[in-house]
């Protein structure tokens, strides 16, 4: 029996773990300590941009340009640090939020690079946390003259983001989907995915 767990160890393959769901819907500090609960390298990517020099913009260019520019460094840095953890049958966590299909398939490909599975956490935000964010983003909260508000421009693209925040589909190509309430504590949350990659025989 011991000889078969032991088998059945090696032959299981690292995880990329990637989060779906409204961002701050998950306790403070809980995907650092599920990756280290785990395992798994926890790649940021903004402390990854933060070591790539800045850009001097182009003259057609601007600095936001430019900035996209530095971010998108980054993202192939993070990509290839993923497949190289992954390669040496390391897990790793991703510390975005993937709420498009397009970017969830771009992980699956850093996934399979690596020889590894996809592991989608994704975070159901009850209805009435989203509705409350979304009259807040809109700035329906009346001043002191009575009158309505407009959102700024940073509200208007998490508005934006909040109306198209959709689950994983069942047609999407990932290894397991965790669907977690974002409301339990750090611990809770933690045991319950531990619980469900056990029973698929991940870990």
């Amino acid at each position: 029996m011991e000889l078969e767990q032991q088998r059945a160890s090696v032959e299981r393959s690292p995880l990329l773990f990637i989060k779906v769901g409204l961002v701050g819907c998950t306790p403070i500090g809980f995907e650092r300590q599920l990756a280290t609960e785990l395992g798994a390298t926890y790649l940021n990517l903004d402390e990854i941009a933060g070591c790539i020099p800045e850009v001097t913009p182009q003259s057609d260019q601007s600095i936001e340009d430019a900035e996209n520019e530095r971010r998108k460094t980054a993202g192939i840095v993070m990509a290839d640090l993923a497949v190289s953890r992954l390669v040496n049958g390391n897990n790793v966590m991703f510390d975005k939020f993937l709420n498009s299909p397009h970017n969830r398939a771009r992980a699956k490909g850093i996934a399979r690079r690596g020889g590894g599975r996809l592991i989608a956490l994704n975070f159901k935000t009850p209805a009435d946390v989203i509705t409350e964010r979304r009259l807040e983003l809109q700035g329906l909260e009346q001043g002191s003259n009575g009158k309505i508000q407009s959102p700024t421009k940073e509200k208007q693209v998490v508005y934006s983001l909040l109306n198209r925040l959709h689950g994983v589909s069942s047609t999407e190509d990932i290894d397991r989907v965790i669907t977690l309430t974002g409301r339990q504590d750090a611990e809770r949350l933690s045991q319950n995915i531990r619980d469900s990659l056990v029973i698929g025989g991940l870990i």
